[in-house]
């Protein structure tokens, strides 16, 4: 019983939240996107030929947090940015993803909301191999599938991140950052990249971990928090990444490093998010998927990429 009244609320929340938007907003298209790293990405990437293609110069984008460096990344200015909390936001999103949304969108198409959910129902996209999910946000854009993503303004590393490659500690061209942490697709063990990490340092591999706050770097290694603003040129500078797929493998896909993006065979939307068919441009992306063979060949497999790529 609480829980469908939950529901109900952010249902009759989300649609007052819409309701008024429409409306103090009048004159604009405004876009509404979900708040991770990679929903950013993936919409802000097709966001300006949209724009284009339908001659829209006053618009607003419905953001949880627009301080977030996507937006800089994609060049869209923080006053065109309508703050909304997160709890908001996701009332927003759970009324958009109704029935009831559905119809409302149609009645109110001011507000656009990118959710593939609020287009397909999620068992249909989950397993499918037929497209990718840059192809769904061109959809819902109803921009040609040959659409290619923005481009993205590069912002340099900080000087106490520079000093490390002024210091020889990190080498240019020649360190892999293992980022084994994720929110999305969270089945690969640790373990995993670890027994990568070793393996990768006997062949005389530099090799870091990318941290945030408290999280543990691999054994071994050393733990680098930069900013997501750095996380291109950091990249860049460093030459390869090995990660768990996430919305941050979305962003440095936009990177001239040579990536190598780990999922699992658990991970339900793997072909949906596979990172290379998503984001083409990068010529250097090789998706891992954790499950589909034995660890220790999978382990080798990685490796024997990345000593090919660096020779």
């Amino acid at each position: 019983m609480i829980r469908w009244l939950n529901k109900l609320y952010d249902l009759l929340h989300g649609h007052n939240i819409a309701y008024r938007i429409i409306k103090k907003y009048k004159g604009y298209k405004i876009v509404s996107i979900y708040s991770g790293v990679g929903d950013r990405v993936f919409a802000l990437a097709y966001l300006k030929s949209y724009l284009s293609k339908n001659n829209i110069s006053k618009y607003k984008i419905v953001s949880a947090t627009p301080e977030n460096a996507v937006y800089r990344y994609f060049g869209f200015d923080k006053d065109i940015l309508i703050f909304l909390p997160k709890k908001k936001m996701l009332s927003l999103n759970a009324f958009y993803t109704s029935d009831w949304g559905f119809s409302f969108r149609h009645r109110y198409p001011e507000l656009l909301s990118i959710s593939a959910d609020a287009y397909m129902r999620t068992d249909f996209f989950n397993y499918s191999e037929l497209f990718y999910y840059s192809d769904v946000i061109k959809t819902i854009f109803k921009l040609p599938l040959s659409t290619e993503a923005s481009k993205v303004n590069v912002y340099n590393i900080s000087s106490e991140h520079m000093k490390l490659f002024e210091t020889k500690e990190l080498v240019k061209g020649r360190t892999i950052i293992i980022n084994p942490y994720a929110n999305s697709c969270n089945q690969v063990p640790i373990g995993f990249f670890q027994k990568i990490s070793d393996k990768l340092k006997t062949y005389g591999f530099l090799v870091v971990t990318s941290v945030v706050g408290a999280q543990r770097p691999l054994d071994g290694t050393k733990g680098i928090d930069f900013e997501l603003i750095e996380a291109i040129d950091f990249c860049n500078k460093c030459g390869f990444v090995i990660g768990q797929r996430s919305g941050f493998m979305d962003l440095i896909s936009f990177s001239q490093a040579r990536i190598i993006c780990v999922d699992s065979i658990l991970y339900p939307h793997s072909e949906l998010f596979r990172l290379e068919k998503c984001w083409p441009r990068n010529k250097n992306i090789v998706t891992v998927r954790y499950g589909s063979s034995d660890e220790e060949k999978l382990i080798d497999f990685t490796v024997s990429i990345i000593n090919e790529w660096s020779k």
